[in-house]
């Protein structure tokens, strides 16, 4: 790493690797692996769970749409009343830890929470997704048919493989599940226009649209996560009729 310490670390919730990165990198980020929170998690509280039916739907929904610190606790105060089970439990350890993988406590309601974590690009897409020989084949043999005329589109077919321009019209589907509202300058609200849309529940969500600088970053961090645009900044696309993603956001 050429001297320098990396900006981040994802580990297992192992302690004595904590403490270490602690010593060794006190500058760096370090996260835990949701996966291995959640299938500790599972071991752990079965039985809460399966004695109080929608606990484990309400405690996703905490971790996963809460967009600020103080959204968290507060959500997080409300399930510990509603549970009682949740009490001297593991759901009790993992909120001490909290800060190591709860999203929202390393990003904010409005846009400086975008500009400290542009991780590197498409790890976890390009690590899971990027079987190139099968995608090579399906890319060259197999037809799939375009769900839209949008110029974006094509381009996304184009440019992707197979497998990966599937999950990208998968996303853009959901443009057509929420509305554009321009609020700042630069700031566009992206509204649901029905009670809930798949992976995104009923919440707002707040895009950064810098056209002239090709620059789009939105508060789902989707892109940063997995490498593919989210149906928030497509949506923006199709507002403001920018026919064109920019190279930056086709990650190879």
């Amino acid at each position: 790493m050429d001297g320098k310490p990396p900006d981040n670390f994802i580990t297992d919730q192992d302690g004595a690797m904590r403490q270490s990165i602690q010593s060794i990198f006190p500058t760096t980020m370090h996260r835990c692996c949701r996966w291995h929170i959640m299938k500790k998690a599972q071991e752990k509280v079965g039985w809460p769970l399966c004695r109080n039916p929608g606990l484990s739907d309400d405690f996703n929904k905490c971790v996963d749409f809460s967009f600020t610190i103080d959204e968290f606790e507060q959500n997080w105060a409300g399930l510990m009343m509603k549970y009682e089970a949740m009490t001297h439990t593991h759901f009790e350890k993992l909120y001490k830890y909290r800060s190591t993988w709860v999203p929202c406590y390393f990003k904010h309601r409005f846009f400086p929470f975008l500009q400290s974590t542009q991780r590197s690009e498409g790890f976890n897409a390009n690590h899971i997704l990027a079987k190139e020989g099968c995608n090579d084949y399906r890319t060259e043999h197999l037809e799939i048919e375009l769900w839209s005329n949008f110029p974006i589109e094509k381009q996304a077919y184009k440019t992707y493989t197979r497998d990966l321009y599937r999950k990208f019209r998968e996303e853009f589907e959901l443009i057509g599940r929420y509305n554009a509202f321009q609020v700042g300058a630069d700031i566009f609200e992206l509204r649901p226009n029905q009670e809930f849309v798949a992976k995104y529940g009923s919440q707002n969500y707040l895009v950064q649209a810098r056209v002239e600088e090709g620059s789009y970053l939105c508060e789902c961090c989707k892109m940063d996560k997995d490498g593919i645009l989210c149906c928030h900044i497509l949506k923006v696309f199709t507002h403001i009729g920018v026919d064109v993603i920019p190279e930056r956001y086709l990650l190879r």
